[in-house]
C-alpha cells in the first residue's frame, strides 16, 4: 500500500519519509480506513492507505478526531 499510494500520506497529503525512524512522525504507517476496532474491518488492501505516524496516532480510531482537521493540523505541523 505503501508504494501504490506513492508513500504520500493519505490523511493530510503530504510525503511521508520512508527512511525515517519508526518513532519519527514522518514516518510512513498504514491506516485502516474503516476502524477495525469501530467496524470490524480487516487488513484487505482496500482498507489500507498509507499515513504518517502522527497523522495516523492523531486520527486514532477516527471517532474522536476528524480527517480534514487531522490533515490541516498535519499541514502545519510539517509545513511550518
Amino acid at each position: 500500500m505503501l508504494e501504490r499510494d506513492n508513500y504520500i500520506c493519505q490523511i493530510c497529503g503530504l510525503p511521508t519519509d520512508p527512511d525515517a525512524r519508526p518513532s519519527d512522525d514522518r514516518y510512513p504507517t498504514l491506516d485502516h480506513i474503516a476502524s477495525i476496532a469501530v467496524f470490524g474491518r480487516d487488513d484487505d488492501p482496500e482498507n489500507l492507505r498509507t499515513a504518517h505516524r502522527w497523522c495516523n496516532i492523531v486520527l486514532g480510531d477516527g471517532m474522536y478526531a476528524d480527517a480534514e482537521a487531522v490533515g490541516a493540523a498535519a499541514r502545519t505541523r510539517f509545513c511550518g
